[in-house]
């Protein structure tokens, strides 16, 4: 199978769709969609994904149903350059760690410096 297309964040920038010339394409997890097609056929309105042209789309994108996270699969035109992801290999965004419940509880004292020094 070929290696998916790679494209920087400036790249898919010039695709938001604002021009009649231009590809409406969104991005998801570092994924690259080209919408263009698919836009009319939205069944929330063309004006959500236009608002996301040429951007980053993946909060938008969380709550959809499973049938749409499958479908957009077909629309896939490649992903994100390696330096430019914010996405693991997993689909977990890079640099973010879960805290145990012990590391997001605070001590009364805790409490009392943060908001005795800001």
């Amino acid at each position: 199978m070929p290696e998916a297309k790679r494209y920087t964040r400036a790249e898919v920038a010039k695709h938001d769709g604002k021009d009649t010339n231009t590809k409406l394409w969104i991005i998801v997890k570092d994924v690259v969609y080209d919408v263009t097609s698919y836009v009319d056929k939205h069944p929330g309105g063309k004006d959500p994904i236009m608002e996301r042209g040429g951007q980053d789309a993946t909060d938008d994108f969380a709550n959809h149903p499973f049938r749409a996270k499958a479908m957009i699969n077909r629309y896939k035109i490649g992903k994100i350059v390696e330096e430019e992801k914010h996405y693991s290999a997993k689909g977990n965004r890079k640099g973010v760690t879960s805290a145990s419940p012990e590391q997001n509880r605070r001590s009364c004292t805790n409490v009392v410096t943060c908001g005795l020094l800001g």
